[in-house]
């Protein structure tokens, strides 16, 4: 379950391509803030297949207690709209537009 969520979350990013571009500020938060969730899925999954190790134990119970949809496995959503929204935040304050015409023209055919 690591990959799943990195791959879910470049859906969204390509729907709201029109807005933002190709920003690699909103890109690399909301791929990274996504990537803590898949991390902890994958630990997760370890867990069932080894459950005698202690620390997949307490992490699991952590995830479970503390992460909102962990149980679901669709604990990712809130982590990529965090990464999404704070990427976007970030972008607009650094005062660049979101959608910086460098990176657009790379990939044009005009």
């Amino acid at each position: 379950m690591l990959l799943y969520p990195l791959a879910i979350v470049l859906i969204p990013l390509g729907i709201l391509h029109p807005f933002i571009g190709k920003n690699p500020i909103i890109y690399k938060t909301t791929v990274f803030m996504t990537l803590i969730p898949a991390i902890l899925d994958a630990l997760h999954s370890l867990y069932t297949a080894f459950p005698a190790l202690s620390l997949l134990k307490g992490i699991d119970a952590f995830a479970s207690t503390y992460i909102p949809l962990f149980n679901i496995s669709m604990d990712f959503v809130p982590f990529m709209l965090i990464g999404l929204i704070g990427g976007t935040l970030i972008a607009k304050l650094s005062g660049r537009p979101l959608r910086d015409q460098a990176y657009e023209a790379f990939g044009s055919e005009d």
